[in-house]
């Protein structure tokens, strides 16, 4: 018998963390809010201080320019040496080059210290993202009794990503984060956040290292309520047509795989076939894999989410991704108290990753499907 993974989610468990966050959180909104003060009074500073600057220029051009004629005029009178008579010349030109040059001077100053503080935000605000995301998700993975494990700067590779050959050629560019992995019985798992062109959202592999028999296609109906939405589905990149408008191309794409045709499968769960398109190189295996409490459990997902999601079964996979379109742990503006959110967007995360592990549950316990090879 298989050891259950622990779905249970228990609050508690993040109390400390989010006490220390929001401690350094308050000093750290007060330095951004304090340094953004600064910035407003210096920024008007040099604002007044350039307007202020150009009518100073030229009062004291004009004033230096009268004293000049004076002096000289004065110089050529009195006296005879000729260090007189350029003595005011050389003076009149050293106040209208010295002014602005101090002046510029000032101004480089305030807007290096603008250029500073606003450098220190922006640590400040990367500073608490990482440290926001990196130690509740620790935390969350944890809590599912010890099974996985958390990288945060790695990712599933794209090999894995185009082996579901599910999204358009203007859907790639794969890029990943956050990865997550472990056992869930003797199957391995892979999850991370991904991200293409024109999607984001969860991407996870299950290795069951039991060869499938076919290939079996799970996707999220696109002629059903969306079909009304057609640019935006060209938009995120989940239809791909040519200058003649041929849908029929990718609908005719949806059900290739490694250039085979899959078959159209029909199931006995109504809801089920409202929500996804089923495609299968082998109707007997296809409905081995789906059972009823393997249906149950994907719907359910649908419902928690309303988002789009794919399966894909092919050699010993299940590929799945869901397109959250956000990130699986985005954090808070800075100056939002996480207490005030309480542990709202935690238990969504927590909820998600569990519906993923639950779906391989359900898979790893279809003796069925293990059985009838």
């Amino acid at each position: 018998m298989q050891n259950k993974v622990s779905t249970t989610f228990d609050s508690s468990r993040f109390d400390a963390i989010l006490d220390e966050m929001e401690n350094k959180r308050v000093g750290q909104s007060k330095t951004i809010t304090n340094n953004e003060i600064q910035n407003q009074k210096d920024r008007r500073a040099i604002n007044i201080g350039t307007f202020s600057m150009g009518c100073g220029f030229m009062a004291v051009s004009g004033i230096g320019m009268l004293v000049l004629f004076v002096a000289s005029i004065f110089a050529m009178l009195y006296f005879e040496n000729p260090f007189f008579v350029v003595l005011p010349f050389i003076f009149g030109l050293f106040i209208m080059v010295a002014f602005p040059i101090v002046a510029i001077l000032f101004f480089m100053k305030k807007q290096k210290s603008v250029q500073q503080r606003t450098k220190t935000n922006s640590l400040i605000a990367t500073e608490y993202y990482v440290d926001f995301k990196d130690k509740l998700m620790r935390e969350i993975v944890k809590s599912f009794n010890g099974t996985f494990e958390y990288f945060p700067k790695n990712a599933i590779s794209a090999k894995d990503f185009a082996a579901m050959e599910v999204y358009a050629k203007n859907a790639m560019a794969y890029r990943g984060e956050d990865l997550i992995i472990g056992k869930i019985g003797g199957t391995n798992v892979e999850m991370c956040e991904f991200a293409t062109a024109k999607i984001s959202g969860l991407f996870m592999v299950a290795d069951f290292n039991k060869r499938f028999r076919g290939v079996t296609k799970v996707l999220t109906k696109v002629w059903g309520k969306k079909s009304l939405d057609i640019p935006l589905l060209l938009l995120e990149g989940e239809i791909e047509i040519d200058t003649t408008g041929n849908f029929e191309q990718y609908e005719k794409d949806r059900k290739r795989f490694s250039g085979a045709t899959l078959e159209d499968v029909e199931l006995e769960n109504i809801d089920f076939n409202d929500r996804f398109d089923i495609y299968s190189s082998n109707q007997i295996e296809a409905r081995y894999i789906l059972s009823l409490r393997l249906m149950e459990r994907m719907v359910d997902f649908n419902k928690s989410n309303d988002c789009d999601m794919n399966f894909v079964f092919a050699n010993s996979k299940m590929y799945f991704t869901i397109h959250w379109g956000a990130n699986l742990l985005e954090p808070y503006d800075i100056h939002t108290n996480l207490r005030e959110k309480k542990l709202d967007l935690i238990k969504k995360v927590h909820t998600e990753l569990s519906h993923c592990i639950k779906i391989v549950e359900a898979l790893n316990l279809n003796d069925e499907l293990w059985y009838s090879r």
